[in-house]
């Protein structure tokens, strides 16, 4: 699986030093090239499958220090934006988790759902399954929150 696992090895990056915005853009460029790349084989093998097939996004950490949350949150807009991406050129619908994971209760650790949170992802994935037809290659973004 790609995702959250990929952006938290990337975490280190965010604290690398450069001289210019131009520079930070293009070191999260290419890490993010490196992670579509991957995504992207990745959907290619499953929806060779014709298996009904979700993606999900990467949800905010719950980070205590703000400046560390601040970075990671932006760089997940890189990440999440790969995901958004490459699902709707295949018309395969998206569980929007940084959405969904939205308050601090939702968290058992800085990086890891709460049974609350976990209750949350696991009714979107319930709706996708009982709701999306799959025969119509259409993204649509699920969210709900409650």
């Amino acid at each position: 699986m790609k995702g959250g696992n990929n952006a938290l090895g990337c975490m280190h990056l965010l604290f690398d030093e450069v001289k210019t915005v131009g520079e930070a853009l293009h070191k999260m460029e290419a890490m993010t090239s490196k992670f579509q790349e991957a995504y992207k084989e990745m959907l290619d093998e499953v929806t060779e499958k014709h298996l009904p097939t979700t993606t999900c996004t990467i949800f905010n950490p719950d980070f205590p220090d703000l400046t560390k949350q601040h970075l990671a949150t932006t760089a997940l807009f890189f990440f999440n934006g790969v995901i958004m991406q490459e699902s709707s050129k295949l018309g395969i619908p998206v569980i929007d988790y940084n959405i969904i994971m939205n308050k601090p209760e939702d968290y058992a650790t800085s990086v890891e759902p709460s049974v609350l949170g976990g209750d949350k992802l696991t009714d979107n994935i319930i709706k996708v399954v009982e709701e999306h037809d799959f025969k119509i290659k259409r993204t649509v973004i699920y969210a709900g929150t409650n």
